[in-house]
């Protein structure tokens, strides 16, 4: 074998292993963001739940003064 042909090789494989790399994580980041999304939904008690919709109904209305 010439050397260009094992430098070729050795920068096919270094491609090829970085793309796949990057595959692989992309698909393990994906997974693992909606995996934890889903998995924890919001549970709000007795004494959280005024509270909240105090917040949302502040939200409300600060939005339709800002949209006039």
């Amino acid at each position: 074998m010439s050397g260009m042909s094992v430098t070729r090789k050795a920068a096919l494989w270094v491609g090829v292993v970085f793309l796949l790399g990057a595959a692989l994580g992309g698909m393990i980041g994906y997974v693992f963001a909606h995996h934890t999304a889903l998995a924890a939904p919001a549970q709000m008690t007795d004494a959280q739940k005024p509270k909240f919709e105090e917040f949302l109904r502040r939200l409300d209305e600060e939005r339709k003064r800002n949209a006039q």
